[in-house]
């Protein structure tokens, strides 16, 4: 299935020249490489994660996908991050709320790109984490329409 990528409504009004190229290179990747998508729920797809060291953070940028039957205005749940080749490296959970003032309305096979930076323990052996390096799971997850 196909994933259209669109602006939260926060940043529809002062999209950067940075977003609007990071919005055409994630769409044209998920249009060549298309998400394994469960019915009835959110998706998620990690891109890519940097670490920042200094701060034993990571920041990691994600796509969010609708797949409930219906536009989702609102959104709750519960970030689990892995990474299958680092068992050591251990991400904070993260609970995360996007409202109405943030998202905006979100229909089925509509998805939005979102930044985190979550806080890790253990030594990373790498800077940069790809899409096959690392899973994120969303649980507990909420929707409001």
């Amino acid at each position: 299935m196909m994933v259209k990528l669109v602006v939260q409504k926060k940043y529809q009004q002062k999209m950067t020249e940075d977003a609007k190229k990071e919005l055409a290179s994630v769409q044209t990747y998920l249009d060549t490489n298309p998400m394994e998508l469960k019915k009835d729920t959110i998706n998620c797809m990690i891109l890519e994660g940097r670490i920042i060291e200094i701060r034993e953070k990571m920041h990691v940028v994600l796509v969010l996908v609708n797949q409930c039957e219906f536009p989702v205005t609102a959104m709750k749940f519960q970030l689990k991050i892995t990474c299958e080749k680092e068992a050591n490296l251990q991400f904070a959970e993260a609970t995360i709320y996007l409202d109405n003032n943030y998202l905006g309305k979100l229909n089925k096979g509509e998805g939005i790109i979102f930044h985190i930076e979550i806080p890790i323990n253990g030594k990373p052996r790498q800077a940069i984490y790809k899409n096959s390096d690392l899973k994120g799971e969303l649980k507990q997850v909420q929707v409001g329409s």
